[in-house]
């Protein structure tokens, strides 16, 4: 693929992760 749709990949990889990551840190105070 072209630059450009690696660099768009790249943002939606990280506000996926930024938009999990929260959820994350609750499961793993309920677990903890």
């Amino acid at each position: 693929g072209c630059p450009s749709s690696t660099v768009t990949l790249q943002a939606g990889i990280e506000t996926m992760l930024k938009r999990m990551v929260p959820e994350v840190k609750e499961v793993v105070a309920e677990m903890g």
